[in-house]
């Protein structure tokens, strides 16, 4: 713990400041701490906190104020309650004043021993802990009782100060700091005698006259009194050219250097609390072997501004200097050493010639030393290595992109891009308040151009003041229109471009062209197997390139939902990525990287969903380049096919795009169509609309007919799967044309089932049944066994809405009977999801429950409740282990449905209720089930009597009904109010 009292009162824990309640808080503090562990009364606080005029309360309020005080303390600290006063007890914690006052006796008695050089550091060492006047923030009261006994304090040692310097004859360098210190202070005769002397052994004899007489006339007129002993005595001597004030012939004793090289702080420095106070707290550690701080992150960053910052606050703890090198450009260890040593006082031709040397003569003049070692940009350990302090008294912070093995002990401090808010009070303050609130729209469109970095932001700020001519708007639009963005983040010394470049640089020869590949992927984020494939080599060599581009901070670690590693591109580091491809990439070579990404997110994108429908085979539906990854990952990433989907999801919605805007109408077509069974079970409804028609879009443009037809069976489903019958069958009549044409009888069977679906729910059944034997008399005659099974199972639809239960029982059974043929042997629906489901704990497959729920339907009207309970929990567990939301929620209303036949209204409304939230979720409140689960409990409202909710909820599956086009439908739910208004049934 820290208390300082010479400047504003503060309190320091662990490299943070404490925060203090107000001026009388503080005060109490102050007195308390001044008294150097003497009881400090109560009367006495009184008249520092409220001079003479006190409030009744005064007790209490004194109190308070020394019990928010103990809050804040630590063994370090005590406060004792005493009568009639308080005391304070330090115990290990620092005190700035205490500490002023040891430096200053050990100095004073070093100039009485003749110890001139020893003297004048520790002088100015205690001079160095004033950080302002003192008690600058108290009551005015304890500032009248304490603060010019301070100040005279600190002037008295300044004048010591002066007379170590000269005797060690340094009077050239002190005449500018004594005038103006006379200036400050005209009275003082002592500090006016220093000047005369220093200016009389610089030749200047008539100027230290001059300054004599300055003083006298001050003095008279002032006080009107004459010079005092001490300054008469130096006119005398100087009127006589007394040897005495002649300067050392030799100088016996010379101080070492105190190296300050550290470049100028920033004044607008922004954010960074908690890791600046990271840092302070390894430079305060006073332990026994001196640990480095390494400061690492991405080029931009700002690890040099930190590393700055954190040593200019830390000054005053290393009184004999601040070394200082930025290592970037490939400064070598033996130049760097030798700048360090000359700051240390060696000569040029006292340097020695090799590194070893070098190394030992610095680590021997530092070794008993409290000097502060800043290494900013270190590249590597051979660089670092050699210019680290061996003794304890020395700190270092280092500062590097990289993790580095040797500090291998070091205390890490990873800096991240800046959050929204800090970022906008650096580019507020860089361009000033004014301008940033007259133009904030443009200025926050900036700040996130800029993507949290702060170099950025520094550029385009200073841009503007450089500019005050400009608009803030008018930066922005050459941000957002400029081909070559990084040329609008350079100004003079500070250039995004080549910060970036300096890391890119040091990459191997390999990671180089991984990186600028990756970069023409327009993907959020990737997993390492896609630097295989752009590369053209195994997946473990491409995890350790990936690794080696995060260690250069050139690419971000990201986690995915099942917790594993992903990268991703800095906003402003793709576009210099893709620079260096244009530059450095021929290219055939650019192409055939982008085709090798496509394909094996492809390759393992029809895997995954080959898994998710759960056949043992799936034909390949185009031409598109597949490329297989070498090893097993395909096998272990579909091992769970959901989790690869929920992984890869952005990629691929990315590389549709990509693919679709650069002419490869195969690629996007074929890997939208991957994606389709798994938009449909999590209910990804937008990106599945915006893939299709953006495939669709480039199929029709590059003539590819079975892309086109593909894009239009999936849009025909997606509509179907929306409640949209009319669009479903409007893209499904299209696309059976489309097939029919081809020659695609797979493909044709599945659209006349879509048209089938279509024309039952809009209440065309003969349509419907026509349009589902056409279907299956194709899938049979084509051999298409999963075909079949889907035109049987729509076939069976069909006939029970006709009444024909019986043969529709035939159909839904034939269906279960060839999906289970059909069905992966490895693959259960159990495992499609669920990593740790036992294979083979669930018999039934995906795709058999539209069949299983047919039946159980069926058995539901027959009345046998517990055939179809039975059928209905094995369809729920199939939808419920895969995944499928919709498909849950379709069996729930059912489970609803048989609820209510028994009776059990209480369990019916949670089902349809259940079912409801699902639907809700995945943004299908139109759906068929919706109607079904409002007619559900628009039912059981009536059933109990509520006829106000009774009438709500008819009306509103009427108007669902009617929606569907589900005439049929809609009419019956009207007779149902009809009766619950007690009123007949009029029709037409």
């Amino acid at each position: 713990m820290e208390f300082r009292v010479l400047g504003p009162v503060e309190v320091w824990k662990d490299g943070a400041e404490i925060p203090l309640d107000g001026s009388k808080q503080r005060t109490v503090l102050a007195a308390l701490l001044l008294a150097d562990g003497r009881i400090v009364s109560d009367e006495r606080l009184s008249s520092l906190l409220w001079g003479e005029n006190p409030p009744a309360t005064l007790n209490a309020q004194i109190c308070t104020y020394v019990s928010r005080l103990r809050k804040s303390a630590d063994p370090g600290m005590e406060i004792l309650r005493q009568r009639p006063g308080y005391l304070i007890r330090l115990d290990g914690a620092r005190y700035d004043h205490g500490d002023f006052e040891r430096l200053a006796q050990t100095g004073r008695a070093a100039l009485r021993d003749g110890r001139h050089a020893d003297a004048a550091e520790q002088l100015r060492a205690a001079l160095a802990l004033w950080r302002g006047p003192a008690l600058a923030n108290v009551t005015e009261f304890l500032l009248g009782a304490e603060q010019l006994r301070l100040e005279e304090a600190r002037i008295a040692v300044l004048e010591s100060r002066i007379d170590a310097d000269l005797a060690l004859g340094r009077h050239a360098p002190l005449v500018p700091e004594l005038t103006g210190l006379v200036a400050e202070h005209p009275l003082r005769e002592g500090l006016r005698a220093q000047l005369m002397t220093a200016l009389y052994r610089c030749d200047r004899q008539a100027d230290a006259l001059a300054v004599y007489h300055d003083g006298r006339k001050v003095l008279v007129d002032e006080l009107g009194v004459d010079p005092g002993p001490t300054l008469s005595k130096a006119h005398h001597d100087i009127l006589v050219a007394c040897p005495t004030l002649d300067a050392p012939a030799t100088r016996i004793e010379i101080a070492a250097p105190r190296p300050a090289m550290l470049p100028a702080d920033l004044g607008d420095f922004t954010g960074r609390t908690a890791e600046l106070a990271r840092v302070a707290a390894v430079l305060g550690d006073d332990g026994a072997t001196a640990v480095p701080c390494l400061v690492t992150g991405m080029p931009g960053v700002g690890k040099s501004v930190l590393a700055v910052r954190a040593a200019h606050q830390a000054r005053a703890d290393f009184p004999d200097g601040q070394l200082y090198v930025d290592l970037a450009g490939d400064v070598e260890p033996a130049e760097a050493l030798a700048w360090f040593l000359r700051a240390l006082g060696v000569e040029d031709d006292a340097l020695p010639a090799g590194l070893d040397e070098r190394i030992q003569m610095y680590r021997t003049l530092v070794a008993t030393r409290r000097v502060l070692v800043v290494l900013d940009n270190a590249r590597d350990d051979a660089q670092v290595a050699p210019l680290l302090p061996g003794g304890p008294t020395c700190r270092v912070i280092v500062t590097s992109r990289a993790h580095l093995p040797a500090l291998a002990a070091a205390h890490p401090v990873a800096l991240e891009p800046f959050g929204t808010d800090d970022a906008l009070v650096l580019f507020a303050a860089v361009i000033g308040v004014a301008r940033y609130d007259a133009e904030r729209d443009a200025a926050e469109r900036i700040v996130a151009r800029c993507a949290g970095l702060p170099l950025a932001l520094r550029v385009a700020g200073t841009r503007l003041v450089a500019r005050p001519h400009w608009p803030v708007s008018r930066l922005l639009d050459r941000l957002e229109t400029s081909g070559q963005l990084l040329d609008e983040f350079r100004l003079g010394a500070l250039d995004l471009r080549e910060s970036l470049h300096r890391a890119y640089r040091t990459l191997p020869a390999l990671a180089r062209t991984g990186l600028r590949r990756l970069a023409l992927l327009d993907v959020p984020d990737f997993p390492a197997w896609a630097l295989a494939a752009v590369l053209e080599v195994p997946e473990e060599p491409a995890e350790d390139l990936a690794e080696a581009l995060l260690d250069a901070r050139l690419l971000e670690l990201r986690i995915d939902c099942g917790g594993r590693q992903r990268y991703a591109f800095h906003d402003l580091v793709r576009p210099f990525a893709r620079e260096r491809a244009e530059d450095e990439e021929p290219p055939r070579a650019s192409r055939a990287a982008l085709d090798r990404a496509f394909g094996a997110w492809l390759s393992l994108a029809t895997e995954c969903s080959r898994r998710l429908d759960g056949v043992s085979t799936r034909p390949a539906r185009g031409d598109a380049p597949r490329w297989r990854l070498a090893g097993g990952l395909v096998n272990d990433l579909a091992e769970t096919p959901v989790a690869w989907f929920e992984a890869e999801h952005g990629a691929l919605v990315a590389l549709v795009a990509q693919a679709a805007a650069s002419g490869q109408a195969a690629a996007a077509w074929e890997l939208a169509g991957a994606c389709e069974d798994y938009f449909e079970l999590r209910g990804h409804q937008h990106d599945w609309r915006r893939t299709y028609q953006r495939a669709h879009t480039a199929a029709r443009t590059s003539g590819d007919a079975r892309g086109e037809a593909a894009m239009q069976l999936g849009l025909a489903r997606l509509a179907g799967y929306r409640g949209d019958a009319n669009a479903s069958l409007t893209y499904a009549d299209r696309a059976a044309a489309l097939h029919a044409a081809l020659g695609d009888p797979v493909g044709e069977s599945e659209a006349l089932r879509r048209c089938a679906d279509a024309y039952r729910h809009l209440g065309h059944p003969a349509s419907a049944e026509d349009g589902a034997r056409r279907a299956l008399e194709i899938a049979v005659a084509g051999g298409d066994r999963a075909g079949t099974a889907g035109a049987r199972t729509a076939l069976g639809d069909v006939l029970q809405d006709l009444g024909r239960h019986a043969e529709a029982r035939v159909e839904y059974q034939a269906a279960v009977e060839l999906s289970r043929t059909l069905s992966d042997p490895r693959r259960t629906a159990g495992a499609l999801s669920d990593p740790h489901h036992t294979a083979g704990a669930m018999s039934e497959p995906r795709r058999a429950a539209g069949a299983l729920d047919g039946l159980a339907r069926l058995d539901l009207e027959a009345g046998r409740y517990a055939d179809a309970e039975s059928g209905l929990a094995r369809c729920l567990a199939v939808y419920t282990l895969a995944g499928d939301q919709a498909g849950r929620a379709t069996t729930l209303t059912h489970l609803g449905h048989l609820r209510l036949a028994e009776g059990r209204h209480d369990a019916a409304r949670s089902l349809y209720r259940d079912a409801l939230a699902l639907l809700n979720g995945l943004g299908l409140q139109r759906r068929y089930a919706h109607a079904c689960a409002v007619t559900g409990l628009g039912r059981i409202a009536a059933a109990q009597g509520e006829s106000g909710r009774a009438v709500h909820l008819l009306t509103t599956a009427a108007e669902l009904w009617t929606g569907l086009g589900l005439a049929t439908r809609a009419t019956g739910v009207l007779t149902e109010l009809d009766g619950v208004l007690g009123r007949p049934r009029v029709t037409a």
